[in-house]
């Protein structure tokens, strides 16, 4: 089952909260800082792959704000600042690889996911269509 949720949807979706995303980048990483207003509620961490092409190696939410989508809200944003990323999950956490489907559900539709089954893991790539 897919499911798409139109531009205005995901504009609702994000901006209902006080979300914002930092982004720092070099020439080998990119780190997300994740804030709701002025707290810093966590981070996501990328290595550079390829041209534009990054993998998440690490990401954290404070307990206190677990559960409420900060994360994939956060991973849609990111496409807000660098439209032409693409960004691979490998290895992800019980509690990452629930974000992950909810990130499918909730997926704007002009974002794609695309997904490939390992013997030992899952590989999720999001990028724009």
């Amino acid at each position: 089952m897919k499911y798409i949720i139109s531009e205005r949807q995901y504009r609702l979706l994000v901006e209902n909260e006080d979300l914002n995303i930092d982004i720092e980048q070099d020439d080998v990483s990119l780190t997300i800082y994740i804030k709701v207003g002025d707290t810093s509620v966590g981070e996501i961490i990328l290595e550079k792959e390829g041209k534009n092409t990054f993998t998440i190696v690490d990401a954290n939410i404070s307990p206190d704000y677990c559960g409420k989508g900060l994360y994939y809200k956060s991973i849609f944003k990111i496409f807000d600042v660098l439209p032409n990323i693409k960004i691979n999950s490998l290895f992800r956490s019980g509690d990452a690889e629930r974000s992950w489907k909810s990130l499918i559900k909730k997926l704007p539709e002009y974002l794609e996911v695309n997904v490939d089954r390992q013997p030992e893991t899952t590989i999720y790539q999001i990028k724009r269509k």
